[in-house]
């Protein structure tokens, strides 16, 4: 139930009870004192700190309480999200015997008369309990079981006139009448108090954002920076301390251009200008920024211009530390680059390994069959000189055919336990002498080198060419030409930098390094600087530094390369150290030219010429003949041939390595499978080293490599034969 004041005045929520106006000079006297009782609340509210309104708000309600004989005041705040309320500040009088309430998240829905009216910016008068309206009897039946008799509420209201909760005065004692300036104090004070409220809630929500805006700004791996439109810092975030070193004195009022690398500086400048010229947007960018002790690093920054915004007034930029993806991006080119450069010259290697090899049959049939017409023809013939400018001729081109396999990695080593500092020792003289006259030409070899299995007569080659390519690059200028020999400890990073790593062990390498101080290579030439016949100077040089690779790679070795234009090249070459000691030389026995073979070869070859002059030198040395043009072939010959008496039986197998459908390696294999008496030797372009790494434990009786001669066939098979015993065949000695 709700009707108007005796004042007149409308708005408030009274019972039927109300008292008859006081005098005037009653009401005078309670006006004068309301008045000073809120003006000495009202000069405490704006003297004290916020700190001390909750202070001030319980001192308020005790004063104010005592003014109108209530024994419990209180202020209630709302939560305005779950509409609970809770009593936050609270009054008893200690006569009365009253004891605190102290209500937390009460729901709204145990008072909704009284609540409702609240809401509706009225103040609830009640003189007594009677005073509840009909519709408020759960209101009522709360209130008597807390025991209030009279009570005066007025609603605490926030912006907009929201109500966000209520400023009340209890009377347990009996009923009380509530004047109508006991009423507008009340109301005044909930004024004051919603405002003082306010206030407090804004600095504690302004504190908390500090502070919260604080903490995620300390932990942010990125930098926040505010900018003036000039680049002027005028903020820098603690971020800037641990990514950048500098204390927050040190770059406040400094220009970020004095900090920026002077190659991005124009890029930056224009952005900034860009950014500046426009009110929206963002703008990115990436620079290099010093650090406090000199270094410099890579950041990333987006900016926003915020000059227009009254509380930044500044260019707001954020930005990231990305030297570390910065280098793995550097070092992910430079990989794929190596890649590229690997898989071009494992390309160009296995493309050179297949051209020899065909290249070598041609030669197989030229050089047979001039050396079997060269044995045939009289001294005194005139066609001999022709026949011997063939074979010269032939001689070279078969040179290049073993440059080309050099280059593959396949070429034809001699291994041995070698001393690289001896290999440079014997041909210093002839370097010293082979080179510019202006070049000076040091050598600084490490002492006691451990000894490495490689061929001498190769890594000479190397040498020779590492030091006539530094010998080009000084050109007709005075320079220094610089040989030195290291033991080195190479890791997987090491290793995996090098030209054509082959998952190279990591361990110990013997580093042969030569270094000039010519011309130097662009990034261009230094891609091409391995590539067979590519050259600076003129053409015609042949493989070159090809062949350095091939030899290097086919001693399991690996190479490094560095060179800048005008900063001169270094070369580096690891071989390996092998975890046992080598075994001893390589021993060509010597053969009489007049031992002659007895019995039956068969012949594996899938070119017809090659089994042409194959089948001939084997017959000119005595042997009968049986071919086969490939793999499949050849077993099902030896199927058959096993079965024979051993008298009958092939006494030596010729087989060729690279064939269609059955290559030689799965040949010798089945060939295992079938028997192991038959000797079998292999013939390849490829290098005795390379074919007997691959087909170790197979019981290989020898290896002949193409092209070859009469001598050389002869050679091979005596020792195949004579190792297999007399079973299978002896030669004879001819007369």
């Amino acid at each position: 139930m709700s009707d108007v004041l005796a004042s007149g005045k409308p708005g408030d929520a009274v019972g039927p009870g109300a008292a008859a106006p006081p005098t005037p000079d009653e009401a005078l006297l309670r006006q004068v004192r309301s008045g000073r009782l809120l003006a000495g609340i009202l000069m405490r509210f704006a003297q004290d700190p916020l700190t001390e309104v909750d202070a001030n708000i319980e001192l308020a309600l005790a004063e104010v309480g005592q003014h109108l004989g209530a024994e419990h005041a209180y202020l209630i705040l709302v939560d305005q999200l779950t509409r609970h309320w809770s009593m936050t500040h609270e009054w008893a009088s200690a006569v009365s015997g009253v004891r605190k309430q102290h209500y937390v998240d009460r729901p709204s829905s145990m008072l909704p008369w009284i609540i409702g009216t609240l809401r509706r910016g009225e103040v609830v008068r009640l003189q007594s309990l009677d005073d509840f309206p009909a519709d408020a009897q759960l209101d009522r039946r709360v209130h008597e079981e807390i025991g209030h008799q009279a009570m005066l509420i007025t609603p605490v209201q926030g912006k907009g006139g929201v109500a966000t909760g209520a400023l009340g005065f209890d009377v347990y004692s009996g009923p009380h009448v509530w004047a109508d300036e006991e009423v507008e104090l009340v109301r005044t004070l909930g004024s004051v108090v919603a405002s003082m409220v306010e206030r407090q809630q804004a600095e504690v929500a302004l504190r908390e954002s500090r502070e919260r805006l604080g903490a995620i700004l300390n932990l942010s791996p990125d930098i926040v920076s505010i900018l003036d439109g000039q680049g002027t810092l005028v903020y820098n975030s603690p971020a800037a301390q641990r990514i950048h070193g500098y204390l927050p004195e040190d770059l406040q009022g400094k220009s970020t251009f004095d900090l920026i690398h002077p190659e991005d500086q124009p890029l930056v400048s224009a952005r900034l200008a860009e950014l500046v010229a426009r009110s929206e947007g963002l703008v990115q960018v990436g620079y290099r920024y010093r650090d406090k002790d000199g270094s410099w690093r890579w950041m990333d920054a987006v900016a926003s211009n915020q000059l227009g915004n009254p509380v930044l007034q500044g260019i707001v930029c954020i930005s990231r530390d990305v030297s570390e993806r910065k280098r793995q991006e550097q070092e992910r080119q430079a990989f794929e680059q190596h890649l590229r450069q690997v898989q071009k010259l494992e390309s160009l290697g296995v493309l050179a390994g297949g051209i020899a090899h065909d290249f070598n049959n041609l030669l197989m049939a030229i050089l047979g069959n001039l050396d079997l017409a060269l044995a045939d023809t009289s001294p005194l013939s005139p066609v001999r000189t022709n026949l011997l400018a063939a074979e010269t001729a032939s001689r070279r081109a078969a040179e290049l055919s073993r440059q080309m396999l050099a280059y593959s990695g396949r070429g034809r080593f001699v291994v041995e336990p070698t001393d690289l500092n001896a290999v440079i020792r014997e041909i210093a003289g002839m370097l010293a002498v082979s080179i510019s006259k202006k070049a000076e030409l040091r050598i600084c070899c490490a002492a006691a080198l451990p000894l490495i299995q490689a061929d001498p007569s190769q890594l000479r080659q190397v040498v020779m060419n590492l030091i006539f390519n530094a010998s080009d690059a000084l050109g007709e200028q005075s320079g220094v030409i610089d040989i030195t020999t290291s033991l080195r400890q190479c890791d997987r990073a090491t290793l995996a930098r090098t030209y054509l790593d082959e998952q190279l062990p990591e361990g110990p390498y013997v580093c042969l390094e030569v270094t000039d101080t010519g011309c130097g290579m662009d990034p261009e030439t230094l891609a091409r600087v391995f590539d067979p016949f590519f050259t600076t100077k003129f053409t015609g040089r042949g493989l070159g530094l090809a062949v350095v690779l091939g030899i290097v790679r086919g001693h399991r070795g690996a190479l490094q390369v560095g060179s800048s234009p005008g900063q001169g090249t270094r070369f580096q070459v690891l071989l390996p150290v092998p975890a046992q000691e080598a075994g001893q030389p390589e021993q060509v026995p010597t053969v009489s030219s007049s031992w002659r073979g007895g019995g039956t070869v068969l012949l594996v070859d899938d070119e017809e010429m090659v089994r042409a002059i194959g089948e001939q030198m084997l017959v000119r040395l005595g042997f009968s003949v049986v071919t086969a043009p490939d793999g499949r072939a050849a077993l099902e010959l030896i199927r058959k041939d096993i079965q024979r008496p051993a008298a009958e039986r092939f006494v030596c197998v010729l087989l060729d390595l690279t064939m269609p459908r059955l290559d030689g390696e799965e040949t010798l294999r089945a060939v295992r499978q079938l028997t192991t008496d038959l000797p079998v030797v292999l013939s390849s372009g490829y290098s005795e080293q390379e074919v007997r790494r691959r087909f170790g434990g197979l019981s290989l009786a020898g290896f002949v490599q193409k092209p070859y001669l009469l001598e050389s066939l002869r050679t091979v098979l005596r020792e195949a034969i004579e190792a297999a015993g007399p079973g299978a065949g002896p030669g004879e000695a001819a007369s």
